[in-house]
């Protein structure tokens, strides 16, 4: 089970927040060594990876998984009142000259009532941490890119695949530095089910990663085994991992959302 000490020095990965991380800061972030790498957005599953505006300066990143749907973090959708967003422009890696509409929105309740505003942001709990996720629902089916299906199994056969040394874990999204090209990190250190709807990993993700899959690769193809959640700002950083949603510990409560 994660501690609590570990969750509450977590800070949300806001997108108008953080944004402008210097430097030295993103190294920090960073463990000390960028590894990201910018992806081939005409191959799956990067063509899949959205990026989500909701504002000048509030960008996010998601997941097609259905033709009408896109998964993301529950967080970015809200404002610093816990108000409801609605994301401005939604784009595919795989089709950047087409933007789609969204026409409905879903997250847990018990996510709103779980921030604490914090100034111009707010601070996720250690009740909503696992659950900052949401789908969005496009207007219109997306054909021409394959989405990227849940991770079949449950949260015991993930943590012992996350065990073994030669898995590959890859978080793909649209940071800060890099607003309109996609970056990932292919190989994801430290991933761990932490218990609860959680996982802890050392993916290299900067503000406007919020939301990005973390995605396994099996001899059936790619899988969202996770959703980028929150981390520590850069002066924490040696304190705690980053967190992401299991999306086994959901798979259930999205299947039924995605009928």
């Amino acid at each position: 089970m994660l501690r609590r000490s570990l969750l509450v020095v977590m800070l949300v990965l806001a997108p108008s927040l953080l944004f402008g991380a210097t430097l030295q800061e993103r190294t920090q972030l960073f463990f000390g060594h960028d590894d990201r790498t910018a992806l081939p957005i005409d191959q799956t599953p990067w063509n899949a990876v959205a990026r989500i505006q909701l504002g000048e300066e509030n960008q996010c990143s998601g997941i097609l998984l259905a033709p009408h749907w896109v998964l993301t973090a529950g967080h970015c959708l809200l404002d610093a009142q816990r108000h409801r967003l609605w994301p401005i422009t939604l784009e595919l890696a795989g089709l950047p000259d087409k933007q789609w509409d969204v026409d409905a929105v879903r997250y847990p309740d018990s996510l709103r009532r779980g921030l604490q505003p914090d100034g111009d942001s707010f601070i996720i709990t250690p009740e909503a941490s696992p659950r900052d996720f949401a789908l969005l629902h496009l207007s219109q089916p997306v054909s021409q890119i394959a989405p990227i299906p849940l991770w079949p199994g449950d949260t015991k056969k993930l943590s012992s695949v996350l065990m073994n040394k030669n898995t590959r874990i890859a978080l793909a999204g649209y940071p800060e530095d890099h607003l309109t090209q996609l970056m990932g990190d292919l190989g994801c250190q430290q991933v761990k089910y932490a218990g609860d709807g959680l996982l802890t990993h050392r993916c290299d993700s900067l503000p406007g990663d919020s939301g990005a899959p973390l995605l396994l690769q099996t001899q059936s193809g790619w899988h969202v085994v996770g959703v980028q959640s929150s981390a520590p700002d850069a002066e924490n950083r040696w304190q705690a991992d980053n967190l992401a949603v299991a999306i086994p510990f959901w798979k259930k409560q999205l299947q039924a959302w995605l009928r």
